[in-house]
């Protein structure tokens, strides 16, 4: 009688335990999750919550990205180009959202650059209206 082994693996991927801000994952986004005009099926997202946040809870604050050539053609104020993997992309922030670590599906796709990325934060600023608010807390002192 042979022994034999058998070794269980998983059809999904890696996922990170930690993920860090700039980072860029695919996210599993269901479509009976979503309304309306938000995002909708997998589609890369770009870690935007601080590495403190994102060290302690199972979830991150993401802005979901494009790369379909067709939503790159117009660029709206709240978005900003990147690039992702080598091609042309665009961050939504309006977009932006909390997703937990289990909807990642396998390992990073690299990271935005730091201009990009600092381009998304004053997007957010903005969207936000975090401009404004640092501006009146700046009156108060």
């Amino acid at each position: 009688m042979s022994s034999r082994v058998i070794l269980k693996t998983s059809k999904y991927p890696p996922k990170p335990s930690i993920v860090y801000p700039r980072e860029v994952y695919m996210f599993r986004i269901s479509r009976k999750e979503t309304e309306g005009t938000e995002a909708m099926k997998t589609r890369p997202g770009i870690v935007v919550s601080v590495e403190g946040l994102n060290k302690w809870n199972k979830r991150c604050i993401v802005v979901l990205a494009t790369t379909k050539k067709t939503d790159l053609a117009r660029i709206y104020p709240f978005e900003v180009k990147v690039i992702i993997e080598g091609k042309k992309g665009k961050a939504m922030i309006d977009q932006m959202k909390t997703y937990s670590l289990r909807r990642i599906i396998g390992l990073s796709m690299g990271k935005v650059s730091e201009k990009e990325m600092e381009e998304i934060q004053e997007k957010i600023m903005s969207a936000c209206n975090l401009w404004e608010y640092l501006k009146k807390k700046r009156e108060v002192v």
